[in-house]
């Protein structure tokens, strides 16, 4: 060991000995830290807080880009206007009223007027795909003859009753 010339130990003034030496390392851990790749559904869900008409509110992210998209829209940006059309477009509020309530419908000669309208109604307009419509038809006259027996028994409880007094 060298010999150094007197000098004091304290703080900021390490020993001699060791001052310019091996210093022990933080002790890390030997994994990378990383858990893997981000939730983008989460990331997309998450509100966001936004400043409208002076007050501070939390959107979802869709609606804020709505927000942003309606509002370079009303300042004329014509790309945001063909971008907002083409999204309106996409939703179905493009259509004339006639358009949206299907004024007229041809429905097909061979299904019951009734059963027609609830398939319209579960099925939208048609065409309709033959193998639907055979399983609401054979649903349909199930229903049918089910009803028409019914009839016949409360009619005989009908007669039954007024045969003898109930």
């Amino acid at each position: 060991m060298p010999d150094y010339p007197p000098y004091e130990v304290g703080y900021g003034r390490p020993p001699k000995a060791t001052q310019f030496g091996q210093r022990a390392q933080p002790q890390r851990s030997s994994g990378s830290g990383k858990a893997g790749p981000p939730d983008l559904a989460a990331i997309l869900d998450r509100p966001i807080a936004a400043k409208i008409d002076g007050k501070r509110t939390f959107l979802h992210p869709q609606e804020a880009v709505l927000n942003g998209l309606f509002r370079r829209v009303i300042n004329g940006e014509v790309r945001a206007i063909q971008q907002f059309l083409k999204l309106c477009d996409s939703a179905g509020l493009l259509q004339s009223q006639a358009a949206a309530l299907g004024s007229v419908v041809h429905l097909p000669d061979d299904v019951p007027w009734e059963l027609a309208c609830y398939i319209l109604q579960r099925e939208g307009p048609p065409p309709w795909d033959p193998s639907v419509v055979a399983s609401y038809l054979t649903e349909y006259e199930a229903d049918l003859t089910l009803l028409k027996r019914l009839e016949k028994e409360v009619r005989a409880k009908e007669r039954a009753c007024t045969k003898h007094v109930c």
